[in-house]
């Protein structure tokens, strides 16, 4: 009993330790650390030096004390911009502004105090990007000025992916990929990213830190809004341990908070046809130009609820579109829906003339003319010839021009709340919510048949419906404990009006039903 018990306790302590190791670790991914070294003028290190480091948006302040060997080190800080003191009596005061810190970055930033009074301060004011020199990952950061004024066709983040070294696609790849936006599975537009040569689905897809792949077809869940997105990294090699999983490329998204002082932004992108040539085929076919409109709109806003300590954020993104297809095909003439295929230049055979002779050879005899006698049809088949629709010329292959349209409409939403208990206690919590509707229409249109009640003919309406949430908190400025939960769920359903096999179960007077 008493062994029970000690296994027990162990195996308690291990997955006590698992559980705080992996969220240590996860909790580096969404944000950065601040490292560095204080000299005198001599480059003798300085103990005891007060350091304090301030984000300039939402006024959090957290601070520290150098060690033995002159070092300071801030982790699990929110990527934006701070500012820097550094007094210790006997020493003027030192102040950088402009610190930029990067997701999943550690920066570090050594600074060099001089004789003086503590009322007398020195003042740094610079851009530079600061060196990373604590760790060997390779990888980019898109900021946010990138994500806002890059041109984005149809405001996807993803393309921007493609400005790191070694990275590709994003609507630029083979068609028929997984992410895409061209497989029935995903009809979302395209987010395949092919990172050092390695498959799209390779990659890994990180939102504020939570995992954002599906598990069937390594899709991404939830794809951000623009106007959501504070930075985003993409690592393409030396994963740090938190981040393996995957061969190909880190993608790690952070999402916006909000700050001491409330901004907003609204927008709109309209594109349609009226500028329009009509499409080649479509013109020669005499068809009408066909429809194209597109709308994609929304806003974002956040600001304090409590000023240096809970602020929110939230974000709507809407996308209409209607584009019309140019579909040419191959379809039977009017001659060949009446058994006559006097248009072909070779013969059709009667197989029911078909004799062998007496070397073993064969020999049967054509249709007079070209042309089969409607006593010879299938009865079914001569029913379902018509729900092939008649052509638009009097060509023999290409005479089908139509213009279906493709419709896909989206809404998606974000609402994130952030809340500092203390300066050792933060708190984040995100929702967000996605669903896509997209009908794709197929070859032929549908076609009403005498005897059925429902048209012959199918359309396909695949839908997505994501949902994602997370909570974390952080505490102690050197170590950091984070939980987190996600629920996520990705559901495509297609709805078929009615099938080509039930219709021709109807024809012949069975029972059963097919249900595609």
């Amino acid at each position: 009993m008493k062994r029970r018990q000690e296994q027990l306790a162990l195996f308690l302590a291990l997955g006590s330790l698992l559980f705080i190791s992996s969220a240590t670790a996860s909790a580096q991914v969404t944000t950065a650390d601040l490292v560095g070294t204080i000299k005198d003028s001599s480059g003798g290190v300085v103990p005891g030096v007060t350091v304090a480091l301030t984000n300039e948006a939402t006024g959090v302040s957290r601070s520290t004390t150098t060690t033995d060997s002159g070092t300071y080190i801030f982790t699990s800080l929110q990527p934006g911009r701070y500012r820097l003191t550094a007094e210790l009596s006997g020493f003027r005061k030192i102040e950088r502004t402009g610190v930029e810190l990067q997701v999943n970055q550690r920066a570090q930033i050594d600074l060099d105090l001089e004789v003086g009074l503590v009322s007398e301060s020195l003042l740094i004011e610079g851009k530079a990007p600061l060196l990373e020199t604590q760790s060997s990952v390779l990888g980019s950061v898109i900021e946010e000025k990138q994500v806002q004024d890059l041109p984005l066709n149809g405001r996807n983040f993803v393309q921007l992916a493609t400005l790191s070294t070694g990275v590709s696609g994003a609507g630029s790849g083979m068609r028929g990929t997984i992410m895409s936006g061209t497989r029935p599975d995903d009809l979302r537009p395209g987010t395949e990213l092919f990172v050092n040569g390695n498959r799209e689905n390779s990659n890994n897809y990180l939102y504020d830190g939570i995992d954002n792949n599906t598990r069937l077809t390594l899709v991404i869940v939830v794809r951000p809004n623009v106007e959501a997105i504070k930075e985003f990294k993409v690592q393409t090699n030396l994963f740090s341990a938190e981040q393996g999983r995957n061969p190909g490329g880190q993608v790690n998204v952070v999402t916006k908070s909000g700050g001491n002082k409330i901004h907003g932004a609204t927008y709109e992108f309209v594109r349609n046809d009226r500028f329009d040539a009509n499409n080649f085929f479509a013109n020669r076919a005499g068809q009408k130009k066909p429809p194209f409109k597109q709308n994609q709109f929304g806003g974002a806003i956040g600001g304090p609820i409590i000023t240096n300590k809970t602020f929110f954020f939230a974000d709507y993104d809407g996308f209409r579109q209607k584009l019309g297809r140019v579909f040419v095909n191959t379809v039977p003439t009017l001659k060949m829906r009446q058994g006559d295929f006097s248009e072909l230049p070779g013969a059709i055979y009667d197989p029911l003339t078909t004799l062998v002779l007496p070397g073993g050879g064969m020999s049967r005899q054509p249709f007079p003319g070209n042309v089969i006698p409607q006593s010879r049809w299938d009865p079914v088949t001569a029913k379902l010839m018509n729900a092939y629709p008649m052509p638009t010329s009097s060509a023999l292959a290409n005479n089908l021009v139509t213009t279906p349209s493709r419709t896909q409409d989206w809404n998606q939403f974000d609402v994130r709340i952030d809340h500092t208990q203390s300066e050792r206690n933060n708190f984040l919590a995100r929702y967000s919510w996605s669903k896509t509707a997209t009908i794709n229409p197929y070859t032929f249109p549908a076609v009403q048949l005498p005897g059925l009640s429902k048209a012959v003919g199918s359309s396909r309406t695949p839908t997505s419906h994501l949902a994602i949430n997370s909570a974390n908190s952080s505490a102690c400025p050197t170590r950091t404990s984070r939980t987190s939960r996600m629920a996520s769920r990705f559901s495509a359903r297609r709805a078929i009006r009615a099938s080509v096999r039930a219709a021709r179960c109807q024809f012949c007077g069975t029972k059963e039903r097919f249900n595609t």
